[in-house]
Formats: structure tokens, C-alpha cells, sequence
């Protein structure tokens, strides 16, 4: 690929074109809002490893804004702000080390500051970018996905974040839940490509500088809202604790997370591979309507299994949406989803492995063939061809995910 003969020079100069792009774009608001997925999702959505769920997510959100993979890598994190030292006195003499840390140092792993020693490497990890750019052009060029750069924001908004990381640093309850004890699974997000990584030493700190300690996971906290709000969208937490972090902070307007796990078991009934919300988003939402009623569809059965256990939840999902997808294949008039699943009841299972990825990516650019069949008047020409009823709602959104195009 002519990506990988490029050199630092050509690079360099693609990383300004790239940056003023993204200047131009970071004050424009998403038309119809946004959802933007706390957690890995938001950073690291076009990656092959997060595949499944992204496609899971396309389920359920109408539109997503995620992070500019390219502009991640290029920017050169000089418009991250300088972090409050935390002074640590040394038990020996009474004297204190000064002990740095912050985003200025976790960002900078895998990106062009990093490799630009090494062309190959910064050469490799561009096109790999790229690559995975284009194998979900459909989404991005139909705005289901919305990129923007958190660097222009980050220093349109710098004064206030600082404000932002004061407040929090000072307040009682913020400081009370950041030091709570916490797993691998539910620790907080301190940046992009890290969590729980906190900072504590055990009285070591001088008194003033002890409430800093919390700093990153408040400067997350705030540039993650700002970033959201910039386009007009809802920043939605990805844990429990992100919740709690954020109603914390901003009373009760925040009011679920992402729902991770009731979409892996919506996706085990409706979805015949993982790779078919990605392929068909843009049909899905063809009515937007429909989409927002397939969308209350899920948030009811989700209220409704709010306390359910994980074996609950599944049944409950299966009960509610196995007859629909049915009566949807009945009016086809073909057996394309529930010829993926086994009859006596075990489900087809929904997987966003990487080795289910690489398989599907690798051979050929199914995403692209598939925006483009869409364009051309495929979605139209399947109404008509399988029946005298135009499918509305719920159904019309059931009836996207279950067809796939005929095999040659």
C-alpha cells in the first residue's frame, strides 16, 4: 500500500493539514446530538479488537461521536495543561521529593512523538489507522459516526477545566467517592488509555498538596463533559462508578450508563454476525422515527430488567424479542436469522473477537460494498421485492439487521 512508503517529512506534513481540519471542525455542533461512550469505546472505536462492540452499540444509539484516531496520534500534547506537583516528604531526613505525573506523559504512547525516531514504525501505525478509518467508511461518511479532535477543545476550554479540576479538588463529596477502594473493572478513567491509576502515599504527601493526589480523575472527568458539549452531545458514562462520579458532580441530570451487557444479549437474538449493525447502520436509520421507536422498544425491556440477574436478563430479552424477529423473518419470507440460530433453544453467540475481526476485515472491504449498495437503491428494491407492506417502526429496524444480501 503507497500509505507505507511514506516518510517523516510526508507525515509531517500531513499532520498539519489534519490539524487544521479539525480546528475547523471542534466548535460545530452534531445536527440531532450525539451520544459519546465513556470508557475505551469513545477512543479506541475504530480498532479491530473493539469491533463488537461498537457494532453493539450501533444497536442502540442513533449517532456516535468519538475521538479522532488521527489527531490523537499526530497532536503533540503541548495543549494539555501543566499538573499541581504532589510534594512527598522522605521518612530518612524530613526532606520531600517532587513527584510529577499526569496526561503530558500517559498520552504519548503509540503516537507519531513516540515513533518518529523510527519511520517504519511511525509509518506502520498511521496506515494501520487508516486502514481501519476506511473499512468503516459507510459509518463516517453517513455521520452515524461523528469524528472530532479533543485538542482544540482542550485549549479553547483550558481555563475552565482548570476551574473545573479546582472545584472538584475542593469539594468533600467528590474527594470522598474518588478514594474509594476500587477493582481492575470499576476503577476510574485518569486518561484515554488508562484507568485506576492513582496516586497515594500514605501520609507521605504534604497536607496541601494531598487533595491533588485525585487531579487526573477529575481532569478526565471535565475534558470528557467538555468534549461532549462542544458537539452537542451526552457524555454517557461506561460503569457504575463513572455514573455516580458524574451525578456527583452535576446532580441528577446524568441517569444511566451504557448498557453494555443488556446489548450483547439484545445482539444474540437479533443479530446474525457481529459485523451487520456496522454494515447496515445507515438502513437501520433510514427513519428516524422507526429508529427512536426500536430505541424505546430496548429502553423499556431495559427499565423493565433493571434488577434482573444475568440469566433473568437474557430470558427476559429472548421473550420480548425472539417473537418479533420471527414475525420480521415471516414477512421476508426468507430464514436468514433464525437459520443462525439452534433450534432447540442454545443461541448463536454474538462475538466481537479479534480473530472474528481479522477474518471478516481482512478479505476484501465489506462496510464499503455494503454503504454503497445501500446508496444505489438496494434498501428499495428488498421492500418491494418481499412484500406489499412498507415495514415501519421497530419492525423497519429488525427487518435491516435481519436481511443480508444474496450470496453470488
Amino acid at each position: 500500500m503507497q500509505l507505507r512508503k511514506l516518510t517523516i517529512p510526508e507525515l509531517d506534513d500531513l499532520a498539519g493539514l489534519l490539524g487544521e481540519l479539525s480546528e475547523a471542525q471542534s466548535k460545530d455542533a452534531i445536527p440531532g446530538g450525539a451520544y459519546l461512550v465513556g470508557g475505551w469505546l469513545g477512543t479506541y472505536w475504530s480498532e479491530p479488537f473493539l469491533r463488537g462492540d461498537l457494532s453493539r452499540s450501533l444497536l442502540y444509539y442513533s449517532n456516535l461521536l468519538v475521538l479522532d484516531p488521527l489527531a490523537d496520534y499526530f497532536d503533540d500534547r503541548s495543549r494539555l495543561p501543566t499538573t499541581h506537583p504532589i510534594r512527598v516528604r522522605r521518612p530518612e531526613d524530613a526532606k520531600f521529593n517532587t513527584v510529577t505525573s499526569g496526561p503530558a506523559i500517559w498520552s504519548t504512547h503509540g503516537t507519531f512523538m513516540a515513533f518518529r525516531d523510527d519511520p517504519d514504525r511511525a509509518v506502520a501505525r498511521f496506515a494501520a489507522i487508516v486502514e481501519n478509518l476506511y473499512s468503516l467508511e459507510s459509518l463516517i461518511k453517513s455521520g452515524v459516526v461523528v469524528l472530532r479532535s479533543q485538542w482544540p477543545i482542550l485549549s479553547d476550554r483550558r481555563d475552565a477545566l482548570a476551574t473545573s479540576v479546582r472545584h472538584d479538588v475542593r469539594s468533600q463529596a467528590m474527594q470522598s467517592l474518588a478514594r474509594q477502594p476500587s477493582t481492575a473493572d470499576d476503577a476510574f478513567a485518569v486518561w484515554d488509555n488508562l484507568r485506576g491509576l492513582s496516586l497515594s502515599f500514605s501520609g507521605g504527601a504534604i497536607p496541601s498538596d494531598e487533595p491533588w493526589e485525585t487531579q487526573h480523575i477529575f481532569y478526565y472527568l471535565a475534558k470528557t463533559l467538555a468534549i461532549a458539549d462542544a458537539s452537542g452531545a451526552q457524555y454517557v458514562p461506561s460503569t457504575e462508578r463513572d455514573l455516580e462520579l458524574l451525578r456527583t458532580k452535576v446532580g441528577s441530570a446524568a441517569r444511566f450508563t451504557h448498557p453494555g451487557g443488556f446489548l450483547e444479549e439484545v445482539a444474540r437474538v437479533v443479530v446474525p454476525s457481529f459485523d451487520v449493525p456496522i454494515a447496515r447502520a445507515v438502513e437501520m436509520r433510514e427513519s428516524s422515527s422507526g429508529f427512536e421507536d426500536w430505541r424505546s422498544t430496548l429502553d423499556r425491556i431495559r427499565r423493565a430488567g433493571a434488577a434482573d440477574n444475568s440469566e433473568e436478563l437474557r430470558e427476559r430479552v429472548q421473550d420480548e424479542l425472539r417473537p418479533a424477529v420471527r414475525a420480521v423473518e415471516a414477512e421476508l419470507g426468507r430464514s436468514s436469522l433464525l437459520s443462525s440460530l439452534d433450534k432447540t433453544g442454545s443461541d448463536f453467540i454474538f462475538t466481537g473477537g479479534l480473530a472474528a475481526v481479522a477474518a471478516t476485515v481482512g478479505g476484501g472491504n465489506p462496510y464499503v460494498a455494503a454503504s454503497a449498495a445501500a446508496t444505489s437503491g438496494l434498501v428499495s428494491w428488498i421492500r418491494r421485492a418481499y412484500g406489499p407492506r412498507s415495514q415501519g417502526g421497530p419492525d423497519a429496524v429488525l427487518a435491516a439487521l435481519v436481511r443480508r444480501s444474496k450470496k453470488s
